[in-house]
């Protein structure tokens, strides 16, 4: 009894044997899968290169930009595609910028343009404006025109003077909205054609205009008148 006893005792585990399997058995986790960690750390270093070498290459050429890789970095300066197109993308703003401002300006002072040489126009003229005479934007003044003083040409109006040469508008008088002012063919090859104009002083005109003359809307005077 007394050797199958000690025998017995000598079989069962300890108290702390016992506690110590048991921490044992409870603690113990999956050994960590080394290859593939090894791989995840490979594949972070690859990244980490190459987004050195995109900073490398994307930043301006100085003094540290040529360093070789594993030296340590003096500064590290990054630029972006978005920073690089900044200078081009301003040029364009102030490019547009101007042209609006030059399309406001010639909106704001009317149309006042010369005539195009043709064989009835073998001459190219300029209409010549006289003093304090508005000609709103949306009006259109060409060619051969002479105007008087404080004359108001209105919108939507035309005087063209490109075809009938010399087209004189008087003092104090006014082309109010949609009004044409044309008239015919007053040259043609080498030749002047007189049954196309009028004479007003020893002057001749494709179309005369008096002073205080008010043409009123939508009317359309065609010379020889």
């Amino acid at each position: 009894m007394d050797g199958e006893r000690g025998v017995r005792t000598s079989l069962a585990p300890s108290p702390s044997a016992q506690r110590v399997h048991a921490s044992t058995s409870q603690s113990s986790e999956p050994l960590p899968d080394l290859p593939r960690q090894m791989q995840k750390n490979a594949c972070c270093k690859q990244v980490r290169t190459l987004a050195w070498q995109y900073s490398t290459a994307t930043r301006p050429q100085n003094g540290t930009a040529n360093r070789k890789l594993g030296e340590p970095a003096q500064s590290l300066h990054l630029t972006f595609p978005s920073q690089e197109r900044r200078p081009s993308t301003c040029h364009a703003l102030k490019l547009s910028l101007c042209l609006n401002v030059t399309l406001l300006a010639f909106l704001l002072t009317g149309y006042v343009g010369p005539s195009v040489k043709t064989t009835f126009m073998p001459e190219v003229e300029g209409p010549v404006i006289g003093n304090h005479t508005r000609i709103h934007p949306l009006g259109i003044v060409i060619g051969s025109v002479t105007s008087g003083d404080r004359v108001f040409v209105a919108p939507a109006a035309s005087v063209r003077g490109d075809e009938g040469r010399h087209i004189r508008i008087g003092n104090d008088s006014n082309v109010q909205d949609g009004v044409v002012v044309h008239g015919l063919e007053t040259f043609e090859g080498d030749h002047e054609l007189p049954e196309n104009e009028v004479e007003v002083d020893g002057m001749k005109y494709s179309v005369y205009i008096g002073n205080r003359v008010s043409l009123a809307h939508q009317s359309q005077v065609h010379g020889p008148a």
